[in-house]
């Protein structure tokens, strides 16, 4: 499961149950329901063409902005960004504090490169809820694109701190980590991620062993990191 579909699975299987016990308030609703179950089970493609009959037969006001991401993030799931983006800001105009919504939206800006734009959004939920750990480690993980590493580093240990149960989130902090030279700690980090069931520790393992080449014996070259190896996809839900 990636970051942006982990970000929100929990508010999906409490709406699916509230949608359930209340189909009778119209068709939409009823797709709506089936809809968030389909996303909760990560069958994106179905998940699509019943939130879109949802939306075209109407749904409950209250449940628009979470149709909305979820159809946003299927999207996402299926690599089309640009509705991925059209469906979260259509949340965002629906509930402009949906914090969710601003956390996704900022993961589909940074797998397109948009890295200002991802940060406006993450900074928007920042505000509207600053003790959230995917978000944390959303943020991290877009610093470490912009080579911004110590402030990744604030970003990964708030993401631990708040919630230790995050692999993507371990392993990000082990790279950030490494790219500051605390090696030491690099190599803890990556081991907690690998216990969390962390599945490309391998590669993260690889470029943390770079960076210490590199340190023992510094050589002209290009950036050493590689990127994050995110769970919100890059990619929430990293």
């Amino acid at each position: 499961m990636t970051g942006s579909v982990a970000i929100i699975v929990t508010i999906v299987v409490i709406a699916f149950s509230l949608l359930a016990g209340r189909s009778a308030r119209g068709s939409g609703d009823q797709y709506a329901a089936r809809g968030l179950e389909l996303h909760a089970a990560e069958d994106h493609v179905r998940c699509v063409r019943v939130l879109q009959t949802a939306l075209d037969k109407g749904v409950s006001p209250e449940q628009y902005p979470l149709v909305r991401t979820c159809l946003g993030n299927s999207y996402y799931e299926l690599d089309e960004y640009d509705l991925a983006i059209e469906n979260h800001k259509k949340a965002l105009d629906a509930d402009p504090q949906f914090y969710n919504a601003w956390v996704n939206l900022g993961i589909a800006y940074r797998i397109i490169g948009e890295f200002d734009e991802a940060e406006e959004c993450y900074k928007k939920a920042l505000a509207i809820e600053p003790e959230y750990a995917e978000l944390h480690s959303s943020i991290g993980a877009l610093y470490i694109f912009q080579e911004k590493y110590h402030l990744a580093v604030i970003h990964l240990e708030k993401a631990t701190e708040l919630d230790k149960q995050i692999p993507s989130a371990w392993s990000n902090l082990a790279l950030a980590y490494a790219t500051i030279g605390q090696f030491d700690k690099a190599d803890a980090m990556l081991k907690k991620s690998v216990i969390l069931g962390y599945q490309k520790a391998a590669i993260i393992r690889e470029r943390i062993d770079s960076l210490k080449a590199v340190a023992s014996d510094p050589q002209p070259g290009g950036d050493q990191t590689g990127g994050p190896q995110t769970g919100d996809g890059a990619h929430n839900m990293n």
